[in-house]
């Protein structure tokens, strides 16, 4: 992976975490510190448009979704060794 689409796969993947961990962080104790920071908040709003500009379909989206599903298994393949 790398280039601009596989940044934009990884960066879809850590700032959809970060949404996602801020609902959970209401009933969830063990929240992630990487995930809490706030400044990935801002980077999804910086990601969104750069998303929508480069990545609507074709072979760009699909290496942007071959980032992203990449970037998935790292995380399950780490948090399965815990």
């Amino acid at each position: 992976m790398h280039g601009e689409t596989a940044a934009l796969g990884v960066g879809y993947v850590l700032g959809g975490s970060h949404l996602g961990n801020r609902l959970l962080a209401r009933d969830w104790v063990g929240q992630s510190a990487l995930l809490s920071d706030e400044r990935l908040g801002e980077h999804w709003r910086d990601l969104l448009p750069a998303l929508r500009e480069h990545a609507a379909r074709g072979e760009r989206a699909d290496r942007v979704l071959d980032a992203a599903l990449t970037t998935f298994a790292v995380f399950e393949a780490a948090f399965s060794r815990q």
